[in-house]
């Protein structure tokens, strides 16, 4: 999106509202302009640029500022069209006017979220996080990356359920439209998403001999899992979307600092199903393997004590309760990293810049791709690799005893 046409949507008084809101209510708007973020990496579903703003502060001062500025991306009507069909865009700014205030109050380590200083329909202000020496890892997390973005979100869950105490009420009973399930339902763009992925999935299940009947059927789980539990495990706010990309991370010592971004694909659900989310979308396999006890532990750790420096009157759950509602929400992450990784993939091997290209990028993520997956497969060995690696995982998962057998 053009900065003229951004100009059109962003107010001279919009921009004063946040001035006050980051520099205080005496402080006054001289000047401002926007400029493009040529260079830098940018998200799939808006616009991003960059505010440019001289203040004055009360004492008279001048204060300089720069700002993070996402609109929907108009230059792209069908990017566009798919925002407003999930309500995306109205799910986030909500997210940011309503919910992360009362989250943010609740709890004292407030780095796990930008702040924002404008929230409209069409338009969000943010904390510019890149001049904070926050910055993207790769695709892949591991070692004090994943720990960093584990503790992230102990702290975005541990800020939910005292925010919730205080509140009285639930998120969700509070703001309904803000947990609208924008990714596993039936309704939004993002089920032709999940049917060409599981499509393409049992396409090379059947090529190469694999068990492919199951597939549907456990990949069919996931709008369950992914719903508000009715009872059996506690739901809190979950960012929904926590690939590798949604998690940039400082250099701080001794752990690096995680913030969260994009919060579109909000969500109120059990807690682990973020942790899930995380673990399959920011490894592999036989590193999962190796970390996934070990990273229970840690998230565990992390909010029992953002749970005890910020309101010690509430009971953390216990260890064997994560665990156990962690294997009943693995299933979201083992299926997401099914559907999608393969897309994200494709678009780093065709061209990332796919992403961000309209119809072409639109097409791969939303659209029909078996043969697509099968022609890169043959021509990319570690692109098979993956793909027939989180295939055989569904099948593994298909073929576990129930429950009640194990016990």
């Amino acid at each position: 999106m053009s900065e003229s046409e951004t100009n059109t949507l962003l107010s001279r008084d919009d921009v004063q509202q946040a001035v006050h809101n980051a520099l205080g209510s005496d402080a006054q708007l001289v000047d401002y302009s926007l400029k493009s973020m040529s260079g830098d990496k940018v998200g799939f579903a808006g616009a991003h640029q960059f505010l440019h703003i001289e203040a004055t502060t009360k004492n008279g001062e001048k204060s300089t500022l720069r700002l993070f500025v996402k609109t929907l991306p108009y230059d792209i009507p069908v990017q566009v069209a798919m925002i407003e069909n999930c309500k995306l865009f109205v799910k986030e700014s909500k997210f940011y006017e309503s919910v992360l205030p009362k989250l943010m109050e609740s709890i004292k380590d407030k780095h796990w979220s930008a702040l924002c200083y404008l929230a409209k329909e069409n338009v969000l202000i943010l904390d510019n996080l890149k001049d904070k020496n926050f910055e993207l890892k790769g695709m892949s997390l591991t070692g004090l990356y994943m720990k960093s973005a584990v503790k992230t979100l102990a702290l975005m869950h541990a800020s939910a359920m005292i925010a919730e105490k205080k509140l009285g009420k639930s998120f969700l009973e509070l703001y309904p439209e803000v947990f609208q399930e924008a990714v596993w339902t039936t309704t939004t763009k993002f089920y032709d998403w999940y049917t060409y992925g599981v499509e393409a999935a049992v396409a090379v299940a059947k090529r190469h001999g694999l068990d492919h009947a199951c597939i549907s059927r456990v990949c069919g789980a996931v709008f369950e899992k992914a719903a508000p539990s009715r009872g059996k495990w506690r739901n809190v706010v979950c960012h929904g979307d926590t690939w590798a990309y949604n998690c940039l991370f400082d250099e701080a010592t001794p752990l690096p600092r995680c913030a969260l971004v994009d919060f579109q694909m909000i969500r109120y659900a059990p807690a682990t199903s973020d942790v899930a989310t995380l673990l399959y979308l920011a490894t592999r396999k036989d590193e999962r393997r190796k970390i996934e006890k070990d990273t229970l532990r840690h998230y565990h750790e992390e909010l029992r004590s953002a749970l005890r420096e910020n309101d010690p009157t509430i009971e953390p759950p216990t260890l064997e309760y994560i665990m156990e509602e962690y294997e009943d929400m693995k299933l979201i992450g083992m299926v997401h990293a099914m559907v999608d990784r393969p897309v994200t993939q494709i678009l780093e091997i065709e061209n990332s810049a796919d992403m961000d290209s309209g119809d072409a990028g639109m097409g791969i993520v939303f659209g029909k791709r078996d043969e697509l997956v099968t022609k890169l497969m043959d021509e990319h060995p570690d692109y098979k690799d993956m793909v027939l690696e989180f295939i055989g995982e569904i099948i593994e998962y298909a073929e576990r005893p129930p429950p009640e057998a194990t016990k």
